[in-house]
Parts: C-alpha cells; sequence; structure tokens
C-alpha cells in the first residue's frame, strides 16, 4: 500500500523541517511549501491526500491559499488543516479549513489529527460536508452532517471536532448553554481539546463564574502550556 501524501504550507523553514520530520515518522510520505503560490502548484502536481498550512506568510495568505484550493474541483475535496499562531477558526472555516490547529503545537495532537482525517470513514467525509456548509452559512444542514459523525466516529477526535464545530454554530446562535453542553461532548470524545476549555472557561466568566473559569482556563494549560493569553487570564483572576 502505497504511503498517504501530505502536503505543508510555511515560510518557516525550521517548522518545516520539524513537522516534516513528525509526519514521515508516523509514516507519510511529506511534501513542504515555503509560499502559498509554491503550494498551490505542488497541490496540483501533486493531488496530495492532505494539506496543512500557515496563515501568515509573505505574498498570499493561508485562507486565500485555502479558498483557491476549495474554488477548484481538482482540488476541493482534499482536507485542509490551518497549523497557524492565529487564532481564528470561523475565519479558516469560511476560507474552507477542516481542522484548525495552533502553534507551538503538539506533535501527538497533529499526528491524531491527521490519522483521523486520513482514514477513511464516512465521518470524515461528513465532516468535509459540514465544512462546506458553515461556509454557507446552511447551519441546518452543517448540524445534520455533524450529528452523523458524531454517531459513526463516537469516541474518536473526529467527533471532538464535530461537536466543537457544532458548539460554535450554537454560540453563533445565541444559544450558550448548547453550545457549552458540546464543548463539553468534545471534551468526553477527546479530552486533549483544549480549545473546548477555553471556549468553557469564556462562557464561565461571562456567567460570572469565576472558579468555573478558572478551572477549565487551568486545564487548557495543562493540556496545551504554549498560551501566554490564558495564562494571563489564569493570572488575572486568581489576582481578584
Amino acid at each position: 500500500m502505497s504511503k498517504k501524501t501530505i502536503l505543508y504550507v510555511d515560510d518557516e523553514n525550521d517548522i518545516r523541517l520539524v513537522v516534516r520530520a513528525s509526519l514521515e515518522d508516523a509514516g507519510y510520505r511529506v511534501l513542504t511549501a515555503a509560499s502559498a503560490e509554491e503550494g498551490l502548484k505542488t497541490a496540483f502536481a501533486e493531488f496530495p491526500d492532505l494539506i496543512i498550512t500557515d496563515v501568515m506568510m509573505p505574498g498570499e495568505s493561508g485562507y486565500s491559499f485555502c479558498k483557491k484550493l476549495k474554488d477548484d474541483p481538482s482540488t476541493t475535496k482534499i482536507p485542509v488543516v490551518f497549523l497557524t499562531v492565529m487564532d481564528n477558526e470561523r475565519t479558516a472555516m469560511e476560507a474552507g479549513g477542516t481542522a484548525f490547529l495552533s502553534k507551538p503545537f503538539d506533535e501527538q495532537q497533529l499526528r491524531d489529527t491527521v490519522s483521523a482525517l486520513l482514514t477513511p470513514s464516512d465521518g470524515r467525509a461528513e465532516l468535509d460536508r459540514a465544512a462546506q456548509a458553515i461556509r454557507t452559512g446552511d447551519f441546518p444542514r452543517a448540524l445534520a452532517s455533524l450529528e452523523r459523525v458524531m454517531v459513526s466516529d463516537k469516541g474518536t477526535p473526529l467527533e471532538g471536532w464535530a461537536r466543537y464545530y457544532a458548539a460554535q454554530i450554537h454560540h453563533h446562535q445565541g444559544n450558550t448553554a448548547k453550545a457549552g453542553d458540546e464543548y463539553k461532548a468534545s471534551l468526553a470524545a477527546d479530552p486533549t481539546f483544549w480549545r473546548s476549555h477555553v471556549r468553557l472557561a469564556q462562557i464561565a466568566e461571562s456567567a460570572g463564574d469565576v472558579d468555573r473559569a478558572l478551572k477549565h482556563y487551568e486545564r487548557s494549560l495543562s493540556i496545551n502550556s504554549q498560551q501566554p493569553e490564558i495564562a494571563q487570564h489564569v493570572a488575572r483572576l486568581k489576582g481578584q
């Protein structure tokens, strides 16, 4: 069986080397590109199974790069993972992203996300359909696809992503309680999903529940310590 091919696009050479080594150790064939322009040329020449991209790069951004991939019929079905210091999942989803990871990144979480997205399953296809529906603002169709992922891939990182995206939709629609339930469910499916702890902390803080907010912020930091803004929140809340 041939190896799955991953394209990683990032202008920082050191990070390209680290990501490439990590994914090659996991058994993947890894191609790299130093810009969106180079990434497009490689994507259209190689048609990789999955693409990982940074956002902030000289010239064209990762968001624009992803949108061009999704607008072309030959590459529209390739899942795109954003790996970036930016913290804007909504923009990533609107551009066509399937998953969103932060720098500095946890290598195991990166590998788990890649593995989940490259494992043939109805869930992965449904997650892609949900992402497309979110981009067009068709939230009922997105939620229907996400619910199917929750059933077909229960207890996996795919369920974690599905519930996280569902929570984002509910939050956008003003249903904070339902969003909170889905964030909690995403953690039940994938305990390493630190972003859900951040969102639950924000909900708790908005409700004036400082103790619960602090608990979730600290749990998020225990999973991913490279979050200076969250560390500042913890220090602020402890100082109140």
